[in-house]
């Protein structure tokens, strides 16, 4: 389906085709950083604790849309690197199937170790497990504490920036 938006000074955009364009990979990348950016200030301590004076409910959302982003962040930029190997990548959310399709690239060794490491597969089996559920509603605990959770990602999200660029 191809749906055509613009305005004044709008170039008109198309919904529905993929962008093959040398910049698409530096978009996809973009995109994962800026939900990266997002979900890591609410995973901070003090951003976490200032929500704590909110009633439950309010928690219990900020969690879903954490939980979302952090998802989203790792998914696009497992994305990023296939666009970027291969020229496209499958609609798929699975983290751990589309971990599995980069590393039988040709990826940095030390973003390989990182992607098959214990941790990172608990942690991306929890989040693959608590993605449709969290998107409505309906996740349960992570079964990570947030400390822990917040140091995964950041080496994680680290070895994606460091090894993309």
């Amino acid at each position: 389906m191809d749906i055509k938006q613009s305005g004044p000074g709008i170039p008109p955009v198309q919904f529905g085709k993929r962008d093959d364009s040398p910049l698409a990979v530096i978009i996809l990348a973009d995109i994962a950083k800026s939900s990266f950016v997002i979900a890591r200030i609410q995973l901070r301590p003090d951003f976490f604790l200032l929500h704590l004076t909110y009633i439950t409910f309010h928690l219990l959302h900020l969690t879903y849309i954490t939980f979302h982003l952090i998802h989203h962040s790792i998914e696009t930029y497992l994305k990023a690197f296939l666009k970027k190997i291969d020229g496209d990548f499958p609609h798929e959310h699975s983290l751990i199937n589309l971990r599995n399709l980069v590393v039988k690239k040709t990826i940095p060794s030390s973003l390989e170790e990182t992607l098959q490491s214990d941790e990172v597969s608990k942690f991306l089996a929890t989040l693959d497990g608590a993605y449709a559920g969290g998107k409505y509603g309906e996740m349960v605990a992570s079964g990570f504490d947030v400390d822990d959770l917040r140091k995964i990602y950041d080496v994680l999200m680290r070895e994606f920036i460091v090894s993309f660029f």
